[in-house]
């Protein structure tokens, strides 16, 4: 490693890198793939710093190939080639691979594992010892940051933070759910989370981390208590002229749905409970945007299939605000333990759509009334949908007091100042 040049970039601004491996689908529509609320979060921050002549802003992404797109709305994007990624990512899905023997434990067995592992097994023969996540890398060493940014409690946020450490630059680790918090990180090496992260590697990212960014002040308090550190509340920056309600005349269309956007999965967007709920209402028509993530659930989800429920696999992400316009509600299962402050409700919120929400109230639901939370009740949010379908008034009303809260909260103008802010300040003190 080079000791560390001045800050900036020669012409005055701070260089930022931001890394989310899996964010190319949402920067370039083109590349198939699918990404969620974490990298969305990332591309609209590298966006609105972009726009500020102050900032060299660069996004590190992972693909099999180097990205066609190399620079969108003043971002740079910086590939990280790895043939076999798409290889990595199905193994990983099923099994845990470690850095020493036993190096791969089977979480969930899939017949394609018989091929996929000894793929596996040959590059990884082929490599030199895998990087350690509380060590420096030296391809974030290569960007040359004076900031450092990571999304999420997991080893890459967690080999960002450690670059960024050896080079004496600075460190800002956005947390991107309640999950990221999880008091079991303590117990070290011998706990490994349900996405595969050793609970060493994540507490080595909340402790060594310049500056942590909390969505909710529930995150806030919890950081606290149990790590002992201090994080402001920035809330997920919403651009109202991208994400803005249809005209009310639209709005009144009888071929509108429930929509549910989510992962395959059991234990975190669950959407199997959405069929619960579906099968309560056979003449409402719902839409589900699933990745398929968890296949053995993706195909429990499409067997148990009632004729009112049409399943998706992916939408691009410019087509992401046309499809909750088209929506009455949008209807969230997931878990009060993972979920943190979906983007996707803020959203929903923005196009003026109520939330029916099976458990989570990431603080604004009840408290603005733009919506219900059932407790884990899917007779009640069966009811509340069914209710709103019924009474286009009322959804028009919950949704509009849901886009007056994004106004209030979350506009991408504000937010962008206060992350701007942090990061000049992060250059020159640690964080709050």
């Amino acid at each position: 490693m080079h000791p560390p040049s001045a800050p900036g970039d020669g012409a005055g601004r701070l260089r930022v890198c931001l890394v989310a491996y899996h964010a190319l689908p949402a920067v370039d529509p083109t590349e198939k793939g699918y990404f969620g609320g974490m990298e969305t979060h990332a591309w609209q921050i590298a966006g609105l710093l972009a726009e500020r002549r102050e900032f060299d802003v660069r996004l590190v992404v992972r693909h099999h190939r180097r990205a066609r797109v190399r620079q969108r709305r003043g971002v740079q994007i910086v590939t990280r080639v790895d043939r076999w990624f798409r290889l990595r990512r199905f193994v990983s899905d099923h099994a845990e691979v470690g850095a020493s023997r036993p190096w791969l434990r089977i979480k969930r067995w899939r017949w394609s594992l018989l091929w996929a592992i000894p793929w596996l097994a040959v590059v990884r023969m082929g490599k030199p010892k895998l990087q350690e996540p509380t060590e420096a890398d030296p391809f974030f060493a290569a960007q040359e940051a004076d900031v450092y940014v990571g999304f999420g409690v997991n080893d890459v946020s967690a080999s960002v933070i450690s670059t960024a450490g050896r080079l004496n630059r600075s460190s800002i680790l956005f947390l991107e759910s309640d999950a990221d918090l999880d008091e079991r990180f303590f117990e070290g090496a011998s706990y490994t989370n349900v996405y595969g992260q050793r609970g060493d590697v994540c507490v080595h990212a909340l402790q060594a981390a310049d500056c942590i960014v909390a969505q909710t002040p529930r995150q806030q308090q919890v950081l606290r208590d149990r790590f002992r550190r201090d994080a402001p509340v920035i809330g997920s920056p919403i651009d109202l002229h991208v994400w803005r309600p249809l005209p009310s005349t639209d709005a009144r269309s009888s071929d509108r749905y429930a929509l549910w956007i989510g992962r395959a999965d059991a234990f975190h967007k669950r959407p199997l409970l959405l069929l619960d709920v579906a099968e309560r209402l056979p003449e409402t028509q719902f839409l589900m945007v699933m990745n398929p993530g968890d296949a053995e659930i993706a195909s429990q989800v499409r067997s148990r299939r009632p004729p009112n429920v049409r399943i998706i696999e992916q939408v691009a992400f410019e087509q992401m605000p046309a499809m909750l316009q088209n929506a009455f509600v949008f209807v969230s299962t997931g878990s009060a333990e993972h979920e943190g402050f979906p983007n996707v409700m803020l959203q929903a919120a923005a196009c003026g759509i109520p939330i029916a929400s099976w458990e989570v109230d990431p603080g604004f639901i009840a408290s603005s009334e733009c919506g219900f939370v059932a407790g884990g009740d899917a007779d009640a949010l069966s009811r509340y949908i069914q209710s709103i379908q019924d009474h286009p008034d009322a959804g028009e009303t919950a949704g509009q007091r849901g886009l007056e809260y994004v106004r209030n909260h979350h506009r991408s103008d504000a937010i962008s100042d206060r992350i701007a802010d942090l990061i000049r300040e992060s250059c020159v003190r640690e964080c709050p």
